[in-house]
């Protein structure tokens, strides 16, 4: 009474092959899927990041405008800086992108004090300039402006 135990074994394993290749092309596509949708939201994530980088340089970019334009005025403009920040009111902007001006004078003998809001896409940013006009640096041509304040969001 012999049992052929190897024949058996043939006969059960026939089709084993064709199941392990099966189990291995899901588990194979399941981690290629896996890895697209990482790599798809790596693009996207960088994408708004770059918009919003974009935006607060650009919001940025023109409050800087502002500082730079006010201390390189000529004398007329100095003489009421309130007045020379309502040229900006229209006026060109560094990507298009608006400012706000707001202009507090204290007294004739301290600083005139400009509120800045510039907004891109969803960054705004907030700054406070201070402007002496009266003064100039001797070594730059410059009037003294100094932005006390600056504050921004992006959401």
């Amino acid at each position: 009474m012999t049992t052929n135990s190897t024949g058996d074994r043939r006969r059960r394993d026939e089709g084993a092959v064709l199941v392990l290749t099966l189990i291995l092309t899901v588990v194979l596509a399941l981690v290629a899927m896996a890895l697209a949708s990482y790599t798809a939201t790596g693009l996207r994530t960088s994408r708004v990041t770059d918009e919003r980088i974009g935006n607060e340089t650009s919001a940025a970019a023109a409050i800087e405008f502002i500082a730079d334009t006010l201390a390189t005025s000529d004398a007329a403009t100095t003489i009421d800086p309130c007045a020379a920040a309502t040229q900006f009111d229209g006026g060109f902007w560094p990507d298009g992108i608006p400012a706000t001006v707001s202009c507090t004078v204290v007294s004739p003998t301290e600083p005139v004090i400009l509120d800045v809001r510039s907004t891109a896409g969803l960054a705004s940013i907030d700054a406070r300039l201070e402007v002496r006009g009266e003064a100039v640096d001797p070594t730059t041509g410059r009037h003294p402006v100094a932005i006390t304040e600056w504050s921004g969001s992006d959401s």
